[in-house]
């Protein structure tokens, strides 16, 4: 489920919004994080700011909100070195 999309463009079901489990928005946008941060054979990955940049695009009706929100958050803090406990 994690290539669903809450727009309904995902695959391989089509699924929309809340059809689509919880866990699985939440995966889909460290799936997300870790295609656009990582080499690929058809491109160099990209820098972490433009990564956030295209999840928080994303998060525009495509990837949960409140989700993307939050992982944005995270991850920025995290590089700060900021920690949680």
């Amino acid at each position: 489920m994690y290539h669903e999309r809450l727009d309904g463009s995902g695959y391989p079901l089509r699924l929309k919004g809340n059809e689509i489990h919880l866990f699985a928005r939440i995966i889909a946008i460290s799936d997300v994080f870790d295609t656009i941060n990582s080499d690929r054979p058809y491109r160099k990955k990209m820098d972490l700011f433009s990564a956030l940049e295209s999840i928080r695009r994303e998060s525009l009706g495509r990837l949960d909100y409140k989700c993307c929100k939050m992982f944005i958050e995270r991850v920025a803090n995290y590089y700060i070195g900021e920690k949680f406990y």
